[in-house]
C-alpha cells in the first residue's frame, strides 16, 4: 500500500511498522519484518512473517491544543466551557456504553430466538444482506482512505465468510418483524 499514515508509536494495520518508523526522517526507507497474529482480520496474512518496504515520503508532528474555553467552544458547539465539554463527554460515554451493553443483549436475544426458531431461508435474503454487508464495509475502508481489495484481495471468499452472519441478521430480522406484527405464536416466546 502507498502513501499510507503511519503514527509512530501508535496502532498499524502492519504490526511493529509503527515502532519501525520512530526516527526516520524524509527519504529514509528500511524494510520492516511483520509478524500477524493468527487471529488477524486479513486471512492472506494471518499468522504469518512479512517483510514491508517503508519508504518516509513526509512527516507531520501532532500538535496538541490548549485545553480551554475556545477549544471547547470548537469541539462542540454546546459547549461554552471545558467544564461543559467534560461533562457532555461523559454524557456521551455513559450513552456509549449503554448502547454496547442493548447491542450486547439485543445479540443474546436474537441468538435464542434463532436457536428456537429454525426455519427455511432463501439463499437471495442471505446473498443481499452479504452484499450489503460488503458495500458498508468497503464504504468503511474508503472512509479510511483504503479500499476493500487491499485489505481482501479475494472478495468472493470474504462473501463467503460473511455469508453466516449475513444469515443471522435476515433470520433475526425476520422473527422480530413476525413478533412486532403479532404473527408469533406465544408459546414460542415463551421458549426464550
Amino acid at each position: 500500500r502507498e502513501r499510507m499514515s503511519v503514527e509512530a508509536g501508535g496502532r498499524s494495520v502492519f504490526p511493529g511498522v509503527e515502532t519501525a518508523v520512530t526516527g526516520m526522517q524524509v527519504g529514509d526507507s528500511k524494510d520492516v519484518s511483520v509478524s500477524f497474529p493468527e487471529d488477524h482480520f486479513m486471512e492472506q496474512v494471518a499468522g504469518r512473517t512479512v517483510t514491508v518496504s517503508v519508504s518516509a515520503v513526509g512527516i507531520k508532528q501532532k500538535i496538541k491544543p490548549e485545553l480551554d474555553d475556545e477549544f471547547a467552544k470548537k469541539v462542540r458547539p454546546d459547549a461554552e466551557t471545558v467544564t461543559e465539554l467534560r461533562k457532555l463527554s461523559q454524557d456521551d460515554i455513559q450513552q456509549r456504553v449503554e448502547g454496547e451493553n442493548r447491542d450486547q443483549l439485543d445479540r443474546q436475544v436474537g441468538d435464542k430466538l434463532v436457536e428456537a426458531n429454525p426455519f427455511d431461508l432463501p439463499d437471495s435474503m442471505i446473498d443481499m444482506q452479504a452484499n450489503l454487508n460488503l458495500r458498508n464495509m468497503a464504504q468503511r475502508f474508503a472512509g479510511q482512505g483504503m479500499k476493500l481489495e487491499d485489505i481482501f484481495p479475494d472478495i468472493e471468499a470474504l462473501r463467503k465468510e460473511n455469508r453466516a452472519s449475513s444469515e443471522k441478521v435476515v433470520r433475526v430480522a425476520l422473527l422480530v418483524d413476525a413478533i412486532a406484527k403479532g404473527d408469533f405464536a406465544a408459546a414460542q416466546v415463551k421458549k426464550l
